[in-house]
């Protein structure tokens, strides 16, 4: 996969043929595909920020990749495919929990605090939708491709 990080959506616009992810030699086809490709950007730039799409979460609460070990090998290969489907919706790369108390939940990224769940409520720190996050050029996830539609 290739590394992209999220972009402006200017920046979309002026390269979009390089991120389509199917090349045809008609213009009509090319104008079509482009217009679908930015109206997916547009659609996922305006999305809420949820802790989800940082960390895997079931219900919007972390969870930690289980361990098959021991007697519990059935119940951990349950909690294995439940950690795996959280971790297929998550957007941006490179993000982990370095502290995890009953009140606070701290979200790094390479060792820069990000964000903060505090008794239970995401802090977003004024950034509320994932546009507000382009300046942090975070790399998007394969799953985040296949949201936007990109090659």
């Amino acid at each position: 996969m290739k590394e992209m990080k999220l972009i402006s959506m200017t920046e979309l616009v002026l390269n979009a043929g390089k991120y389509l992810r199917q090349h045809t030699n008609t213009s009509r086809t090319i104008a079509f595909a482009e217009n679908r490709l930015i109206k997916n950007y547009a659609q996922f730039l305006s999305q809420p920020l949820e802790l989800g799409m940082f960390i895997p979460c079931v219900d919007g609460v972390p969870i930690d990749e289980p361990k098959l070990t021991g007697s519990y090998v059935y119940t951990n290969a349950v909690k294995l495919h439940q950690y795996q489907q959280a971790k297929d919706k998550v957007l941006f790369e490179g993000f982990e929990i370095v502290v995890n108390d009953s009140e606070y939940i701290t979200i790094t990224q390479n060792g820069t605090r990000r964000f903060m769940v505090q008794n239970g409520v995401f802090k977003t720190y004024g950034r509320d939708t994932v546009e507000d996050m382009i300046p942090h050029k975070l790399v998007l996830t394969q799953s985040a491709f296949d949201m936007i539609n990109i090659k």
